[in-house]
């Protein structure tokens, strides 16, 4: 069954924000319960909408499955873009600083997220290219081997 862990790991968690929107003492809190339960009740129903009852396909131990190092460069990329866009606001804030919206992005607060936000993504780009450089130089041997 495709999706079987996802859907009984959400339907427990959307029971637990049930049992939390039912017994909490704050009313934001409770309003917060239940905009969490209804959200994860929603994610359930699509898992359950696209779920197959077939049996798994076998997997082929000669391929190599890419997925991950393709997933981990788009998000580097994203990152990356977000890191610099970051960077770009905080020197416009500096250079013309009527642009400082108080109080959640001036400059002091936006300041400290630049480094964060632009060093991970170019560290886990070194992370991901050369495993994924390999896996391309291993499919063109492979390739090269069968003609």
């Amino acid at each position: 069954m495709k999706f079987g862990t996802e859907i009984v790991l959400l339907s427990l968690f959307a029971f637990a924000a049930l049992v939390a929107a039912g017994s909490g003492v704050d009313e934001a809190f409770r309003q917060h319960m239940w905009v969490l339960f209804f959200a994860v009740i929603g994610f359930t129903a699509i898992l359950m909408r696209n779920t197959d009852f077939k049996p798994a396909a076998p997997i082929d131990p000669s391929a190599y499955m890419d997925g991950p190092i393709r997933y981990g460069a788009i998000a580097t990329v994203f990152w990356g873009v977000v890191g610099m866009l970051v960077g770009v606001v905080i020197a416009l804030q500096l250079a013309y600083p009527h642009l400082n919206i108080e109080p959640w992005f001036n400059f002091g607060r936006c300041g400290r997220c630049t480094p964060p936000a632009s060093s991970s993504p170019s560290a886990a780009m070194h992370c991901f290219a050369p495993r994924s450089m390999w896996s391309s130089v291993r499919a063109a041997r492979a390739s090269s081997a069968a003609i």
